[in-house]
């Protein structure tokens, strides 16, 4: 039958115990246009798959990536979304309770094309990453460097300016990163992952969006007095 279908599916997905982590990069490349580069690795966690859904669903839902759920419509992203108790009471200790979200679970996914109990399940860290949330995290944003795009030899202070004002409503603590060239060329943010996660992609996509701006509109002059320009356009 086809509840037996989704019983068999549904006991697979609890077999799939979470995999915890001392230290985990949840994310590391370049956000919204490719000025800023953004890293966020968290401590301690009990689930890295629920974390590293999460922390792309979250970058996506402010335009920084794609969407990682390109296969899922917007109205089945919806349908599922509204699951995510149904899916937690599948690990209940309870048999009732268990054969009650398989039931739910199974008649929710009969019309979702392509949607089988992983993608439930992925759908479901991505919309919450439950007490990992709080876990502790350093989130970096720095400028990207690439052939076609130019680093930053130097923090500029409107970036340190701007990444202390909207950490600090927030109560994160901010500072140059010890890790490889972040040192001097930007900056890091460290709390809770909910709020530094927050915080980061914001900062990202302001810097991006200010540079950008000021790119086009300095981009004829000279390459050292552009530079000077941009940075008090920014500012």
């Amino acid at each position: 039958s086809h509840f037996g279908t989704a019983s068999q599916m549904a006991m697979q997905l609890l077999i799939k115990q979470p995999e915890p982590a001392k230290h985990f990069t949840a994310f590391s490349g370049n956000v919204f246009t490719g000025k800023m580069r953004l890293m966020v690795q968290v401590k301690n966690i009990h689930d890295k798959e629920r974390v590293h859904n999460y922390v792309r669903a979250f970058i996506a839902s402010l335009g920084g990536i794609k969407n990682p759920f390109t296969n899922v419509s917007s109205e089945d992203l919806s349908r599922l979304s509204r699951l995510g108790k149904v899916l937690d009471r599948m690990a209940s200790p309870y048999e009732h309770e268990r054969t009650n979200a398989f039931r739910i679970l199974s008649s929710h996914l009969k019309g979702m094309v392509g949607v089988d109990m992983d993608t439930v399940a992925s759908i479901h860290g991505a919309l919450d990453a439950g007490r990992d949330l709080e876990a502790q995290a350093q989130v970096s944003i720095k400028k990207a460097k690439s052939f076609m795009e130019k680093g930053w030899n130097k923090t500029r202070d409107w970036f340190i300016d701007l990444v202390d004002a909207v950490c600090a409503p927030l109560g994160l603590a901010t500072g140059y990163c010890p890790v490889g060239n972040v040192l001097h060329n930007g900056r890091c943010i460290a709390g809770s992952l909910g709020a530094a996660l927050t915080a980061g992609v914001i900062i990202a996509r302001i810097a991006d969006d200010a540079t950008s701006l000021a790119r086009g509109k300095y981009s004829h002059l000279s390459d050292a007095y552009a530079q000077k320009q941009e940075n008090a356009f920014c500012a």
